[in-house]
C-alpha cells in the first residue's frame, strides 16, 4: 500500500523527474567538457607537430646550405623576420636535398620528411596588418607588418596567452650564429652558422592535463 501511495504522489513524481533531469544535465556537461578537452589537446598536438615539421625543413635547408658554403642562401636567413624570403627558397632546397639524398641512399627518409608542404593546409596567406578578430579559428597566416607566422586558436576555453585580443600564437624565425667580427650582423662568409629555429616569442599555455 505504501509503495502504491508513493508512486501515486504527484509531487514526489515531479521531484524525482527534476532530480533525474538534473543528474542527466550534469552528466552531459561533464561529457561535453571532456570532449572539449580532447579537442584542445588535439589542437595543441597539431600545432606542435606543424611547428616541428617546419623547423625540420628549415634546419635541413640551412644545414645543407652551410655544408655547401652557399653564402647567398645563408644570407637570406640572416633576418629572423624574413619568413617569406625563406619560403621562396624551400622549393629549390627540397630539390637540392632530394638530389643529395639519392647520392647518400637515404632518399626514402628525406621524401617522407619533405613531401608535406612548407606551410600547413589551413594557411590562408600573407596579410598586411590583419585584425586577428577577423581571422577564422584554426587558421595560419603570415602578418607582413610584424614579420610573424600566426595561428588563430580555436579551442580558446583551454588556452591562455599574454597577448590581448583574439587568442592566437605567434611564431618567429630565430637565427643563431657566432658573430666572429662582433658587428651584430650575420656575415655568412665570416661568421659561423649554428642553427635556425621557428618558435614563439610570447608566453602561452594550454590549460589541459597532458
Amino acid at each position: 500500500m505504501e509503495l502504491m501511495h508513493r508512486w501515486s504522489d504527484r509531487n514526489l513524481t515531479r521531484l524525482e523527474l527534476v532530480m533525474a533531469l538534473l543528474i542527466m544535465f550534469i552528466l552531459i556537461g561533464a561529457f561535453s567538457r571532456h570532449v572539449l578537452i580532447v579537442f584542445a589537446r588535439a589542437e595543441s598536438t597539431m600545432i606542435n607537430t606543424t611547428v616541428m615539421n617546419m623547423n625540420t625543413t628549415l634546419q635541413y635547408y640551412a644545414m645543407n646550405a652551410a655544408l655547401k658554403g652557399d653564402v647567398e642562401k645563408l644570407a637570406a636567413l640572416g633576418d629572423p623576420n624574413l619568413l617569406t624570403e625563406v619560403r621562396g627558397h624551400i622549393g629549390q632546397a627540397q630539390e637540392d636535398i632530394y638530389k643529395d639524398a639519392y647520392k647518400e641512399k637515404d632518399s626514402r627518409y628525406v621524401q617522407q620528411l619533405l613531401t608535406h608542404d612548407w606551410l600547413p593546409g589551413n594557411y590562408i596567406g600573407e596579410l598586411e596588418a590583419p585584425n586577428p578578430e577577423e581571422i577564422g579559428k584554426g587558421k595560419w597566416y603570415f602578418d607582413k607588418s610584424e614579420g610573424l607566422l600566426i595561428y588563430r586558436v580555436s579551442n580558446s576555453e583551454f588556452f591562455h596567452s599574454e597577448l590581448n585580443g583574439a587568442p592566437r600564437i605567434r611564431f618567429k624565425i630565430y637565427f643563431d650564429y657566432e658573430d666572429v667580427n662582433l658587428d651584430g650582423i650575420y656575415n655568412p662568409d665570416q661568421d659561423v652558422f649554428r642553427s635556425i629555429t621557428l618558435k614563439s616569442p610570447d608566453n602561452y599555455e594550454w590549460l589541459i592535463k597532458q
